[in-house]
C-alpha cells in the first residue's frame, strides 16, 4: 500500500503543476509576475510548476491567492 499511496501523492503533486501552470497561462501572467503575486520566490514558483517540489498547504495558499482562485481549483485531480 506505500507504493500505492506514494504514486498518488506523485499524481497529485504533477496534477497540481499542471493546474497552476495552465491557470497562469490562462492569466497571462509571467512567472515572475505570478510570484510577485503570491508572494514567493520565483525560484519556488518554478519548482512548484514543474512538480519537482511537494508544495506545502501554506504555499499553495499563497498561490491561490495569487492566482485568485480557489484552493481547490489547484488540486483537482482529473483523469
Amino acid at each position: 500500500s506505500d507504493v500505492c499511496s506514494s504514486d498518488l501523492g506523485m499524481e497529485l503533486h504533477q496534477a497540481v503543476a499542471g493546474n497552476i501552470h495552465r491557470i497562469r497561462k490562462s492569466q497571462r501572467l509571467s512567472m515572475d509576475r505570478a510570484a510577485e503575486l503570491a508572494g514567493i520566490s520565483v525560484s519556488m514558483w518554478g519548482q512548484v510548476e514543474r512538480g519537482s517540489v511537494n508544495p506545502t498547504l501554506a504555499v499553495l495558499g499563497k498561490i491561490a491567492a495569487g492566482l485568485h482562485v480557489p484552493l481547490e481549483l489547484l488540486i483537482e485531480n482529473r483523469e
